[in-house]
């Protein structure tokens, strides 16, 4: 079914007894741009994949039906959307399903058979009420991103392996952070979550902190780095009330530089290495490489107390 070429329809009205073949409603009306108003919710309908990309004027309400396995770019560009999303209890892709939906608002919402959920409501900037992710979410990365309205704290479910970019930008989440145990890359997660508290966490199998928790500036408790992690590029940059005993458990840290720039130092912060390992060495780069960026002085303790150190 598609009904695209009929570009100056604005309201289409599709009576019950239309059946469709294999259930597949995939880009019926993708790039309708003057349609308005749609009139249809058959519960034969499985693919939903762009059934209405860029249909940038559409208003009505959202919709999936209760077969609906595939909502992969439903919604994305429908830029006067509203009302709050729907996903139905089959879904299991919906990347991108309400992608720069920048008018949808009410809660979002993430069925329990939901895999793929990255960049589903990114640019979402009037959505409100918390974040959701379903028992089966594997892929979260951009999920939330710039989604500046959401409130309460961020959730992570138990089988996610990216939160690259989850709630970057998302300024008014509050509470903790959240981290799955099987998460191996948080690139950006937290970016500018000026608003979250607690300390930062990271799962036993992140490899990458690119970034993670930039500008979060009211976070509290030692910083955080797990047995798998490579890369602190920029990690807890701007993170201004960090304090306490961190370990960095992982041997194989590669990359500081700039991790704690622009750091309050009048907050006493030690950090702990394993001994003779990459991780230890990297922490000791005393030029533009290093923890805050600029020439560290260490002062070397090895001989009598086991530790390096600076002031």
């Amino acid at each position: 079914m598609n009904f695209k070429k009929y570009t100056n329809i604005t309201r289409i009205v599709i009576p019950d007894n239309v059946t469709l073949s294999n259930g597949d409603f995939s880009k019926a009306f993708n790039g309708m741009r003057k349609l308005v108003t749609s009139e249809f919710n058959h519960s034969d309908v499985v693919n939903m994949a762009g059934a209405y990309r860029n249909c940038s004027r559409l208003t009505c309400n959202t919709a999936c039906g209760p077969n609906v396995t595939n909502m992969s770019d439903a919604y994305q560009n429908c830029y006067n959307l509203t009302g709050p999303p729907a996903c139905g209890k089959n879904v299991t892709n919906v990347y991108g399903a309400y992608r720069n939906c920048r008018n949808l608002t009410g809660s979002p919402v993430c069925g329990d058979r939901v895999i793929n959920m990255s960049y589903t409501y990114q640019n979402c900037y009037n959505l409100t009420g918390a974040p959701a992710c379903g028992n089966s979410v594997v892929d979260m990365s951009h999920a939330y991103e710039y989604c500046r309205n959401l409130t309460g704290q961020p959730v992570c479910g138990n089988n996610v392996t990216s939160m690259s970019h989850t709630y970057n930008n998302c300024t008014n989440l509050t509470g903790f952070p959240a981290c799955g145990e099987n998460v191996t890359n948080m690139a950006n997660t937290y970016h500018n979550c000026y608003n979250l508290t607690g300390a930062p966490v990271c799962g036993p199998n992140v490899t990458n902190m690119f970034f993670t928790y930039l500008d979060c500036q009211n976070l509290t408790g030692a910083p955080a780095c797990g047995l798998n992690v490579t890369n602190m590029y920029y990690t807890y940059q701007n993170c201004k009330n960090l304090t306490g005993n961190s370990y960095f458990y992982s041997m194989n840290v590669s990359n500081v530089k700039n991790c704690f720039y622009n750091r309050n130092t009048a907050n006493i912060l030690s950090i702990y290495a394993v001994a003779n390992s990459t991780t230890m060495n990297t922490l000791l780069y005393n030029n533009v490489s290093s923890l805050v960026g600029a020439t560290i002085t260490w002062t070397d303790d090895t001989a009598t107390n086991c530790y390096y150190y600076n002031t």
